[in-house]
């Protein structure tokens, strides 16, 4: 058996044991008590596990529903109960089939195989996952009180998200983004609409940016996914002329340090996306997320003939693949560019 302590008061609780004469420490990584002693229990059964050279615990995975379902008798309401022990008999009788009675023959093949038969009868992710977690709670139920030495499912399969109503990615068209600029004419995320749309940048770097870094024509902007190097943590953008005069009127008569946009930190993190989001629902327009306007953004710059390599560095990307992603090319930009192939053929036919 082994004891936990603290170094110092308040500080992070440690856990020692002797193994063959040797003391052995290792940190809880918790300042709480109450979590040390849980946790010390579990230390306490894989040291004895060690020392002993035995094998696991041989635990019942029947017993062990059995006694989560005693536990939470008496704490939770009726149809709660009902739930636990209609899923209870579900994964039992699964388990069963595949012929597994012990927890510690428990694999993450096993729950692989139980999600693929859920998902086959038609259940919700939300009732899959659910059952998920029953079984969680039941091994760490285990493991708090050392009926276990460790979990034995190693890795947990992951439910995959299918939604109803997929947003749709990509550029917002020309007519979009006409009818969103009116939409947000004279409404508070309006300056914010026209800052994403001509600048392409992410929403925290907008959050981020301070009176200081509009400068004349050009706005230095944060890169908030590129820090490998000092060079890179800011890029320049050349200031559009329909953003100009909001930018200009925002930064007038404040502090260096004063940041251009302070209504982002008023709101939640998310509001400039749901501001976006009910706009296209009033509109009757496709929704393509927030970073649609950074792929609209991206998307005009090489219809216009933007080089590439400038497209990047305005964007902050540092590859030209990442870059061509982000190009949406439609009906309308082809119309018109077939004339400017040319390849000399009147000259030819006269020639011969």
């Amino acid at each position: 058996m082994g004891s936990i302590y603290q170094r110092t008061a308040g500080g992070t609780w440690y856990y020692q044991y002797y193994k063959e004469g040797e003391l052995h420490k290792k940190s809880l990584k918790t300042k709480n008590r109450t979590e040390a002693k849980r946790l010390k229990v579990r230390l306490d059964a894989q040291v004895e596990s060690m020392k002993t050279g035995l094998a696991p615990k041989r635990v019942i995975i029947v017993e062990a529903f059995k006694k989560f379902y005693r536990s939470k008798e008496p704490l939770l309401k009726a149809g709660t109960l009902l739930r636990y022990r209609e899923q209870i008999i579900l994964m039992k009788n699964f388990f069963d089939k595949q012929g597994v009675k012990l927890v510690n023959k428990l694999t993450s093949e096993n729950l692989t195989d139980y999600l693929t038969m859920r998902q086959g009868e038609g259940r919700s992710n939300k009732t899959i996952q659910e059952e998920i977690n029953l079984l969680k709670a039941v091994l760490k139920m285990l493991l708090d009180e050392g009926s276990i030495s460790e979990m034995p499912i190693k890795r947990w399969p992951r439910l995959k998200t299918l939604t109803k109503r997929p947003e749709r990615l990509g550029a917002y068209s020309s007519s979009d983004i006409q009818s969103l600029m009116n939409y947000f004419t004279d409404k508070e995320f309006g300056d914010l609409f026209t800052f994403f749309l001509f600048t392409g940048c992410r929403s925290r770097e907008a959050a981020s940016l301070e009176v200081m870094d509009v400068r004349g024509s050009m706005i230095r902007v944060r890169n908030h996914k590129t820090e490998k190097s000092p060079d890179n943590q800011f890029r320049h953008i050349e200031m559009h002329e329909k953003l100009k005069p909001i930018l200009l009127k925002r930064a007038r008569g404040k502090d260096p340090e004063e940041l251009v946009f302070p209504e982002m930190q008023k709101h939640s993190k998310n509001w400039c996306r749901e501001q976006l989001r009910i706009a296209c629902k009033n509109l009757g327009l496709p929704y393509r997320r927030l970073h649609g306007l950074r792929h609209t953004f991206v998307s005009g710059l090489l219809a216009a003939g933007v080089p590439v390599r400038s497209v990047m560095d305005m964007v902050g990307h540092e590859d030209f693949e990442t870059t061509l992603r982000y190009a949406h090319v439609s009906q309308e930009n082809l119309k018109g560019k077939i004339d400017r192939l040319n390849f000399d053929v009147d000259e030819k036919i006269d020639d011969a």
